[in-house]
């Protein structure tokens, strides 16, 4: 259990999961306050880029290069921790859903966060760690502020996140987007 805890220690997981709880809990204040503000799920969306975004700090150790230099089979272990980000902000996103008021549908808050987390991944393991979130907070910015949702299917695709549940292209993308996140983060790691 030892190696376990020192190895969620180290990626600060404690903070980022608690960064990503207090964010979503304010997210849902604000949208039980006010439906106004939850318009279409925009909250949900809001959550997941933000849960997803500070779980991807911590992608890397304090020391990188240490790290590379250990006599661990890191593929599997980075993999975990893509995929384990998937699972916890899927489910403190949709764990709104328990009080009645949901920020999202579950199925658009899990194509979200699966396409998300494979943002994170790629933008690891191009741009470094301090710089993952910056692709997709870009991204879902543009796709939110320029882009509605729209039944062509190359809008589909570059707004996958902010298409409605069920949308086959959007979807499909996100999964796409996940995969490929996961295997690159998985083989490359971290940049430094």
């Amino acid at each position: 259990m030892r190696p376990v805890v020192l190895y969620l220690r180290s990626r600060e997981v404690p903070a980022a999961l608690a960064g990503a709880v207090g964010t979503v809990t304010v997210l849902w204040v604000l949208g039980f306050a006010s439906d106004y503000l939850n318009e279409e799920g925009g909250l949900g969306l809001l959550a997941v880029v933000a849960g997803t975004a500070i779980a991807g700090s911590g992608l890397a150790g304090a020391d990188i290069d240490l790290d590379r230099t250990g006599a661990i089979a890191w593929p599997s272990r980075r993999a975990a921790h893509i995929i384990a980000i998937v699972a916890t902000v899927i489910g403190i996103v949709t764990a709104t859903a328990l009080t009645g008021d949901q920020l999202a549908p579950a199925a658009q808050i899990t194509r979200d966060a699966i396409g998300m987390s494979g943002v994170i991944g790629l933008g690891a393991a191009t741009l470094g760690v301090s710089r993952a979130w910056i692709p997709l907070l870009t991204w879902t910015l543009l796709a939110t502020l320029w882009a509605p949702p729209s039944t062509a299917t190359g809008q589909q695709v570059l707004t996958w996140m902010i298409q409605p549940s069920g949308t086959t292209p959007a979807t499909s993308t996100a999964l796409i987007l996940g995969a490929t996140g996961v295997v690159a983060y998985a083989i490359l790691g971290p940049r430094p």
